[in-house]
């Protein structure tokens, strides 16, 4: 027998929570022989198990056992070897030493955003440098569905070329971010921020940061510089919005907007000819697209397969990277 588990997942007719998808796409996959679906107590981690096996239906088996704190989830993994995959799916301020127990108990570890919150002050960094000493950086995987983006535009020449030409680039990436009880949240930056970030093409560095935090909404501002060349990049955060996307400046003064349409598990970067602000106001699912350039099919599937293969797409040293920038807009 083995196994995979996942720390954190809800029910599907529950709001909220990305575990349950986690869970599915395990099984979906078929993997392991048994896939133990983790939440605070015994008996909401059984019904939660057996609602997940009814949803996916494809005779995997899903068991439930209670993980309130790390030494539940120690129990967990001692009474299941080989415990082949753990996914991390648990509330921010549980990931970093959940991350740390599993990487050492687990021969691949798959961790929601963001490692940890920081403070600023680089603590957050502290485990990560040593894990960077003790494991395999392919054994760790953060889950980042849009850094698909970010690697095939530096394959599309119509894409490479625009962005080799910018002046400047800005993201507007929104959700509704509303609580259970209708108002909004306001930790905004943590919580949408590693999305665009993960986007930005591959192969630049980012200098300059500047960040303006009002918790539902904030703008961050840098450089990003590859050899020569250097774009002002803008990141605008928001709540209250079913919308992201970004618009390209030449330096000839031309606009280029682009969306990202989703439409179930699929999502398009889509040419579009309205402003970012008229088409945030639009909403996603009213998103007319004039030419689509990339598709990522459903990006958590690619990320755990990938994961489970041994070839993350964002390993440890993604996830040093991405811990590193929050760190940096935190001082």
């Amino acid at each position: 027998m083995t196994y995979a588990a996942v720390i954190g997942a809800k029910k599907f007719d529950e709001k909220g929570g990305f575990g349950k998808h986690h869970a599915r796409v395990l099984g979906f996959l078929k993997y392991h022989d048994e896939i133990l679906i983790a939440r605070t107590d015994d008996e909401s981690s059984v019904s939660t198990a057996q609602n997940i096996q009814e949803k996916v239906g494809n005779g995997m088996i899903y068991s439930g056992f209670g993980v309130k704190d790390i030494y539940h989830l120690m129990t967990l993994v001692e009474e299941n070897r080989p415990m082949e995959f753990i996914s991390i799916a648990t509330p921010d301020n549980t990931h970093e030493e959940y991350v740390v127990y599993c990487a050492h108990n687990s021969r691949v570890v798959f961790c929601e955003k963001p490692y940890s919150k920081a403070d600023g002050d680089g603590s957050s960094l502290k485990s990560l440098y040593s894990l960077r000493k003790k494991i395999n950086p392919q054994n760790i995987a953060i889950n980042l569905p849009m850094i698909g983006f970010g690697i095939k535009m530096m394959k599309d020449i119509y894409l490479l070329q625009l962005l080799e030409n910018a002046k400047t680039i800005r993201y507007l990436w929104g959700t509704l971010g509303l609580k259970p009880d209708g108002s909004l949240r306001k930790d905004v930056v943590d919580n949408l921020v590693l999305h665009p970030w993960s986007a930005i093409p591959k192969g630049y560095e980012i200098n300059n940061i500047k960040t303006n935090d009002n918790k539902d909404n904030a703008r961050i501002m840098m450089d990003l510089q590859k050899g020569f060349s250097q774009i002002e990049c803008v990141i605008d955060l928001k709540y209250g919005i079913d919308f992201s996307g970004f618009e390209v400046v030449g330096k000839n003064g031309q606009v280029h907007t682009f969306a990202i349409k989703r439409k179930g598990m699929l999502n398009y970067l889509m040419s579009i000819d309205k402003t970012l602000e008229e088409a945030a106001n639009t909403g996603n699912k009213n998103i007319i697209g004039i030419k689509s350039f990339i598709t990522l099919n459903n990006p958590l599937q690619e990320h755990i397969q990938a994961a489970i293969q041994g070839n993350p797409i964002a390993d440890l040293e993604m996830m040093i990277r991405s811990q590193e920038f929050l760190e940096q807009l935190k001082k």
